[in-house]
Formats: structure tokens, sequence, C-alpha cells
């Protein structure tokens, strides 16, 4: 670990993050919904998860909008929701990797930055970053690698392994390593089967549902086209073999057990008509 944030800092400058005061305008009618929606918790859980809160859309705010045009910092402001509001789960573990559930695979630089910052000398962070791109290709798992400290330095260790099971692997490079050992596989191949390895975790699951509910029982609002033909081939068999046998197996100890029968009949209408 020592030797690849040494490599890694060798290489690696600051990028600043401007924050985006629009798109913190367009969304905080949601943002205020939250936190009203939190008020009940303890005053020490209500600051932690309003940590993470403010984490998420630190980290998001500038990324690239969603399909439907909703600035994404509102995405995992829903999953939260959802964790909170539709699952009935106050778990504050659980609620703050829902609203970071995007953050290492998405925004590993960022954490990566905050971490090494408190934890390296200042000086090695004085000018901007001039290849980005080249930064996270070249170093995308010491970047994970390290995000997750950063995670787990300030929501601890069950927060921190909840959002990497969550974090999609890297698919285009899994593809190449298995056509070394002569195994075919594609990315729906492969998400189907990151899909039904996370959710054995309970935890998991959730998160993993209400996310995986929020795209793929929405693609009816997608027109017809490569687009929605490509998000049924892949969201489909996730359906038909992994959720709709988890939930119809799952016993009284799994924290979806109260919501078993609802996803079950959502899943399966939803499937008939869409898929």
């Amino acid at each position: 670990m020592k030797n690849s944030l040494e490599n890694f800092l060798s290489e690696s400058q600051f990028v600043s993050q401007e924050i985006d005061n629009e798109k913190i305008e367009k969304i905080k009618p949601k943002i205020e919904q939250f936190k009203e929606k939190i008020s009940f918790f303890k005053k020490k859980d209500k600051m932690k998860i309003e940590e993470a809160l403010n984490l998420m859309l630190e980290i998001h705010i500038n990324q690239k909008d969603r399909q439907d045009g909703m600035p994404y910092i509102g995405h995992p402001l829903e999953i939260a929701d959802d964790v909170i509001n539709r699952f009935n789960i106050k778990d504050v573990d659980l609620i703050n990797a829902a609203l970071l559930h995007d953050s290492v695979e998405d925004q590993s630089l960022i954490l990566s930055q905050k971490y090494l910052s408190k934890h390296y000398p200042q000086e090695q962070w004085a000018e901007l970053l001039n290849n980005k791109n080249n930064i996270e290709k070249e170093y995308s798992a010491e970047l994970r690698e390290i995000a997750l400290l950063e995670i787990n330095e300030n929501f601890g260790l069950k927060t921190k392994n909840i959002v990497n099971s969550l974090s999609n692997p890297d698919f285009s490079k899994l593809i190449d390593e298995f056509k070394l050992q002569g195994i075919e596989k594609t990315k729906h191949n492969l998400y189907k089967e990151h899909v039904a390895e996370a959710v054995i975790n309970p935890d998991v699951c959730v998160i993993k549902y209400a996310d995986f509910a929020r795209n793929a029982l929405k693609i009816h609002n997608i027109e017809e086209g490569k687009r929605k033909n490509y998000l049924q081939k892949k969201y489909g068999p996730v359906i038909k073999d992994v959720f709709l046998p988890l939930f119809k197996d799952i016993d009284d100890t799994h924290p979806l057990y109260s919501k078993k029968e609802d996803v079950i009949t959502e899943l399966e209408e939803y499937y008939k008509e869409n898929y």
C-alpha cells in the first residue's frame, strides 16, 4: 500500500473543485426536504448524515447531469430517501453509504486528494493537475483504494465496506483480463455477476436495489432506440435472474423482508411490460 501511494504521489498534483451554485439552487428543494426527513434522528446521528450529505454534494456537484436533466446530486439524495422512507431503515451507516454509493466509482480522484492532503506534505499539492484523465486511467485501482481510506476515516468501516461493494468494477479491464484466459465476457455478463455477488450482503442489497430500481424501473421514460435496447439487455437479466429469485427466497432476518411481496410484484409487472 505504501509503495503504491508513494508512486501515485510522485506523479500527481492537486485538482481544484469549484462549487456550481446554480446546480445547488436547482436541487435545493430536494436537499431541504431530505434534511427535514432526517430531523428526527438523534443530534449525533443527524450530524453524521449531514456530513455525508455535504461530502456527496461537494464531490458530485460538477458531475454531468443525468439523462432526465436532473443534476447528478439529486440521484444519491433519492437513494438515501428511499432507504429511509420507502424501506423504513434508520441505520446511519446505510444512509451514509446510500448518499455516497457512487462516490468511489465516480469521484475517486477527489476523495483521494482529500485523504492525501491530510496525510502528506502540502507542497505536493501546490499545482493543478495537468493530466487528470491519464492519472485516473493509469492509477484507477490506487485511486479507489485511497478513496475508500477517506470514506473509512470519516464514516467508519461498515460504510466503507458497503460503498466498496456497491462500486462497479472496471468492466472493460475485466473483459481484457478474461480474454487473456481465453474466456469471453460482455459488460452485461459482468454487471449481472457483480450485482449477484454484491446483494448477498443484506445491507448492500438494500442500497443496490434502491439504486437499481431508480434506473431499471424507469426505462419506460426512454424513447425507443439503441439506448433503450441497451438498457433492456443490461437490466432485464438482473431482474429475472438476480432480484426476483433473491426476493422470493429472503427470510424475516433480511432488512427488506417487510417489502418482499411489494418488490416481487413491482418487478414482475414491470418486467412483463417493459422487458
